[in-house]
């Protein structure tokens, strides 16, 4: 429990000071989702606290999303959930982040040129065999990771982008700002799938968790495809809202 820091001699409150150093051991990385929480007892006789203090703090964890709590098996760590509009509006990863207080994180696993296969000619329009550019990369929330995703764009029309980084730029914009491609369109597929164990540890989740899977295809200003893509979602870490107008 080295990661909660109780200072009794400080003006910030007892419950606050608990609720803090938890919420910041999730987002930091060092809890993560699906660990499980000393119980209130193990907290109170570690740190003094009173059984008041301690419910407070983690109720209020719980509230929030952070924590799950069962009567019977314990407190886990839920992780925070992004509430994203994926399915809403075209949004680069950073954005959606960003907009919903977080901040975002890319590392670039793989990128090169490979023959296509059936199922990726087929989504890009082009011959089995053909070349086609795959980008590769783990996308992160305040550190932890949340999404894996896999890009394939036709080649050799979107060769320059071996040379870009894409830790650190969005690939949206670098498409708008060099090579006047405007993403206009999209259709998404969703599937709940159980991960397999070779995703698992990448995204740092336990074996045969539940992960949104979706499928992805982006359209440019002109009505052509630019990308396909699919990526796994970490269930637990996100949630998709959608919104439905019957005019």
């Amino acid at each position: 429990m080295d990661y909660i820091k109780i200072n009794k001699y400080s003006s910030i409150p007892l419950y606050v000071q608990l609720r803090d150093s938890i919420k910041g051991a999730i987002l930091s990385g060092i809890l993560q989702s699906g660990d499980k929480l000393p119980t209130e007892q193990e907290i109170c006789d570690k740190f003094s606290l009173s059984r008041t203090v301690t419910r407070q703090a983690l109720g209020e964890l719980a509230a929030d999303g952070y924590l799950s709590r069962n009567k019977s098996k314990g407190t886990y760590i839920k992780g925070k959930e992004l509430h994203t509009g994926f399915f809403r509006e075209i949004l680069s990863f950073n954005e959606e982040a960003q907009r919903s207080g977080y901040i975002p994180k890319t590392k670039v696993l793989e990128k090169k040129v490979i023959a296509s296969n059936f199922n990726v000619a087929k989504k890009l329009n082009i011959n089995e065999g053909d070349s086609c550019l795959t980008i590769t990369r783990l996308r992160y929330r305040n550190n932890i990771p949340v999404v894996y995703v896999v890009n394939f764009m036709p080649f050799p029309k979107y060769e320059k982008l071996l040379n870009y980084d894409l830790e650190d730029n969005s690939l949206y914009k670098v498409l708008n700002s060099d090579f006047n491609i405007h993403v206009l369109k999209v259709n998404r597929t969703f599937e709940a799938k159980v991960i397999d164990n070779k995703y698992a540890d990448i995204l740092q989740v336990r074996k045969n968790s539940a992960v949104q899977f979706v499928e992805s295809l982006d359209y440019d200003q002109y009505n052509e495809i630019v990308e396909y893509s699919y990526s796994l979602y970490v269930g637990e870490r996100n949630l998709f809202e959608v919104e439905i107008n019957k005019y």
